[in-house]
């Protein structure tokens, strides 16, 4: 397990750690602890590390879904997501990005001799249901086609 100091603090469990010959993946997932009572989501992290066999080196990613928790942060958020404001989620998005510059920056630090940039070869990409629409295809009143064509997919 492991504790993080943040705004609301929160605790992640390491659920799943696989390593093959090439690759390292490791799955967090959110939970309540005695330091924190709950964490600020629920979901899940996904980091992994594999060979880009086509361009040679190695991708870095990280991926996942969270749902905001408790009633004062789902209604911040929503404000924010419905104003000119940044969301939960948008921090949430530049922390990652952080991530990624910073690994970036330790690998091409003349001290360490690598050479690191974005990947190209997948976009980033940024998914948001919104919760009416998915209560919607929970109630049946929208099929799957639809669910998928209101959340661009």
């Amino acid at each position: 397990m492991l504790h993080l100091k943040m705004l609301n603090k929160g605790t992640v469990i390491v659920s799943k750690y696989d390593t093959s010959p090439d690759s390292v993946k490791m799955i967090v997932k959110t939970l309540r602890s005695p330091l924190d009572v709950n964490h600020p989501v629920s979901g899940n992290r996904a980091w992994g590390i594999f060979p880009d066999r086509q361009n040679g080196g190695y991708v870095f990613y990280t991926t996942g879904v969270d749902r905001i928790n408790g009633v004062i942060e789902t209604v911040g958020n929503t404000w924010a997501e419905r104003l000119p404001l940044q969301s939960g989620f948008d921090k949430a998005d530049a922390l990652w990005r952080s991530l990624q510059k910073k690994m970036i920056d330790f690998i091409n630090d003349p001290a360490h001799g690598g050479s690191a940039t974005i990947y190209s070869g997948t976009p980033e990409s940024i998914l948001r249901p919104y919760w009416e629409n998915l209560k919607l295809y929970f109630e049946n009143t929208i099929d799957l086609t639809e669910l998928r064509r209101r959340l661009g997919c």
